[in-house]
């Protein structure tokens, strides 16, 4: 078996950040949208809020590790892992630069840990069985 490094390597490695990006947009643009529109004609705006923002929390970090494992041609886990970190600095950064956080902590911040990493231990696993 040959271990090389190929240019659809990576351009496969390349294509990890900007199809994260477009699937990220892609679910918040429909389905949260989506559950918006349906759920808060039924609930209230908080309610509606509030488990938005726990799917949010438990989505958005398996669907990172998902596009990195599944893009990514070789090295899957460390791809995942060097994504994730990416995503982590840049919430970090939002966070310190958001005024909503200003007035107090984010509530799924336990919640993004966790599900960062049941998706991270996910990826180790398949990645060892391979």
């Amino acid at each position: 078996m040959n271990k090389s490094i190929n240019k659809i390597d990576i351009a496969r490695w390349i294509a990890v950040l900007p199809t994260t990006i477009i699937a990220l947009t892609i679910f918040a643009t429909y389905f949260i949208e989506l559950f918006y529109k349906t759920f808060n004609t039924l609930l209230n705006e908080d309610t509606v809020g509030h488990i938005v923002g726990c799917i949010n929390a438990l989505s958005l970090p398996a669907i990172i590790v998902a596009c990195a494992y599944f893009i990514s041609p070789k090295f899957k886990f460390k791809s995942s892992l060097i994504l994730v970190i990416v995503f982590i600095a840049l919430q970090i950064w939002h966070y310190i630069d958001s005024a909503y956080v200003r007035h107090g902590i984010d509530p799924y911040i336990p919640i993004y840990a966790i599900s960062y990493f049941i998706s991270l231990y996910i990826a180790y696993k398949l990645d060892i069985k391979k």
